[in-house]
C-alpha cells in the first residue's frame, strides 16, 4: 500500500478522514500544502527517473540537484500540514473571546498575522517548485511529461487554495497595513505561480496533443 505520510505520522487515508471532520482543522491550508507536496513529489520523480536514464547524461548533474531540492521541500510541506492547524489555534480562540475584552484588537490582529503565516510559507514553497520546474521542463523524458503536467496544475490550485485561506484571514484586520502589505504580496506571488504553472502545462499539454488544447 502506498502512503503518504505526515509530520503526525497520519497516512494519506487518515488525513483525509481527518480533513472530513467536523472541525475546523485541519482545513484548506493543510489541504494546500497537501496539494502542493504531491507537485513537489511528482517533479522530484521526473527528474530522478530522467536523471537516472543515460540518454540524458547531459542535464544529469541539474536534474539530480533539483530532485533533492524538491524532497526538501517536499519535508518542508508536509511539516506545514500540521503547522496549519497550529497556527489556526489562536484565531480559533479569538472567535470565542467576547469584542470587549480588554485588549481585543491586539490579540486578533497578532492571531491573524500567525496565522497568516503558514499558506504564506506555503506560497513560497510553491513559488521555489514552480522555478524548478521551469528549469527542468526542457530536461525531462518525454515519457513522464503528463506527471509534471499534472505537477503543475497541482501547484496552481495549491497556490489559489492558500491565497484563499491568506484572505480569509486578512478580513479580520480589514484595512489595516499588515493586511494590505499580505494582501498585496499574497496577490503577486499567486499570480507568478498561476501564470508559470499555466505556461508549463500549456507546453506539456501540446507535446502530448495539440488538438485537445
Amino acid at each position: 500500500m502506498i502512503v503518504i505520510i505526515t509530520s503526525g505520522d497520519l497516512s494519506i487515508k487518515a488525513f483525509i478522514s481527518d480533513l472530513a471532520n467536523p472541525v475546523y482543522a485541519p482545513g484548506g491550508g493543510a489541504a494546500s500544502a497537501l496539494a502542493a507536496a504531491l507537485s513537489s513529489a511528482l517533479v522530484s520523480m521526473a527528474a530522478s527517473l530522467t536523471a537516472n536514464n543515460p540518454r540524458f547524461d547531459a542535464f544529469r548533474d541539474d536534474l539530480t540537484s533539483a530532485s533533492v531540492r524538491l524532497r526538501e521541500l517536499n519535508t518542508d510541506l508536509i511539516n506545514l500540514i500540521d503547522r496549519d492547524a497550529e497556527a489556526f489555534e489562536p484565531l480559533s480562540k479569538v472567535y470565542k473571546l467576547p469584542k470587549d475584552t480588554e485588549g481585543y484588537a491586539e490579540i486578533r490582529h497578532a492571531a491573524v498575522l500567525f496565522a497568516c503565516s503558514v499558506p504564506a510559507d506555503i506560497l513560497r514553497c510553491i513559488s521555489e517548485i514552480c522555478s524548478i520546474l521551469e528549469d527542468v521542463k526542457n530536461k525531462c523524458s518525454p515519457s513522464i511529461i503528463p506527471d509534471v503536467c499534472c505537477a503543475a496544475y497541482l501547484s496552481a490550485a495549491a497556490a489559489e487554495c492558500a491565497a484563499v485561506t491568506v484572505f480569509s484571514n486578512t478580513k479580520m484586520i480589514n484595512g489595516t497595513d499588515d493586511a494590505r502589505r499580505i494582501e498585496a504580496e499574497t496577490v503577486r506571488i499567486k499570480g507568478e505561480i498561476c501564470s508559470a504553472c499555466e505556461s508549463t502545462a500549456s507546453v506539456f499539454l501540446n507535446r502530448i496533443s495539440p488538438e485537445v488544447h
